[in-house]
Parts: C-alpha cells; sequence; structure tokens
C-alpha cells in the first residue's frame, strides 16, 4: 500500500491514495470510505461506513450524524487535520442518480463542517475519480 503510506498533500496524493484503496477487485456493497489526514498529510485513520443499503437514499439525518462523529473523531484524534470521502459502490462505472445524491449530500454536509475537507470521490468497481461538478449541484434548493 506504497500510496497510503506516502503524505497526501496534494490532490495527485488524494487521487493516488484512493486508487488503492478502491484495489483493481471492486467493491461488494455500497458504501462511504473515510481518510482522516493529519496536518502534515500522513494518513491517520481509514474508516468504512457500510452500514447503507445498496438502494438507501442519503437523507440530513444521516449526514448530520456523520459530519457530528468525524468532528468528534477530528477534535481527539487528528485535530487540525482533514477528512476526505468517496462514495463506491459495486457495478459499472456509469453514474445513476443515486451516485450524484451521494455525493452531493457528502459535499453539502462536509461545506459546513469545522474541519478542512478534501474533494468528495466516487468509484465503481473499475474508476474512481472526483465526483463531477454535475453531481455535486445542489437539486433540494428552489
Amino acid at each position: 500500500m506504497e500510496s497510503l503510506e506516502r503524505p497526501i498533500t496534494t490532490a495527485d496524493h488524494l487521487d493516488a491514495a484512493w486508487r488503492e484503496l478502491a484495489g483493481p477487485w471492486g467493491f461488494s456493497i455500497a458504501r462511504v470510505w473515510v481518510l482522516l489526514i493529519e496536518p502534515e498529510g500522513t494518513l491517520a485513520h481509514i474508516m468504512d461506513v457500510n452500514d447503507e443499503k445498496d438502494d438507501q437514499r442519503p437523507d440530513d439525518v444521516m449526514m448530520a450524524n456523520l459530519v457530528r462523529v468525524l468532528t468528534e473523531v477530528m477534535a481527539t484524534s487528528v485535530p487540525e487535520g482533514s477528512v476526505a470521502v468517496m462514495r463506491a459502490r459495486p457495478g459499472p462505472p456509469a453514474t445513476r442518480p443515486l451516485d450524484d445524491a451521494w455525493c452531493a449530500a457528502l459535499h453539502r454536509a462536509l461545506r459546513s463542517a469545522p474541519f478542512r475537507t478534501w474533494p468528495v470521490y466516487f468509484a465503481t468497481d473499475t474508476t474512481v475519480g472526483p465526483a463531477s461538478p454535475d453531481a455535486l449541484l445542489d437539486r433540494t434548493a428552489g
């Protein structure tokens, strides 16, 4: 896990870390991965949040709980650090409305978090990359 052992200080470093974490084998269930990163870029923790069903839509309560837990963990374990998240699911690379809903909800929740964050990522069995700008649009407004 060479990329996970190097400091994450740039977008390219984060991209390499997510690609290594995803690996070539894909995913068996939908999940949200969280990287807690020390201020100097050292990877402090990897969290696998997989208590969702493949077809479960994110909601405000779920996102608020995620940010609350991350805030507590960051304050006690990685003060002044940053958080990166990736929504991952099994299947082909084409995004689906549910993928966009997850990426947008994560983006919205992290925007208001009291810690530094990185761009939201999205992965499938064969692709890993930053969530598309279209996926991050707030479709709940207006």
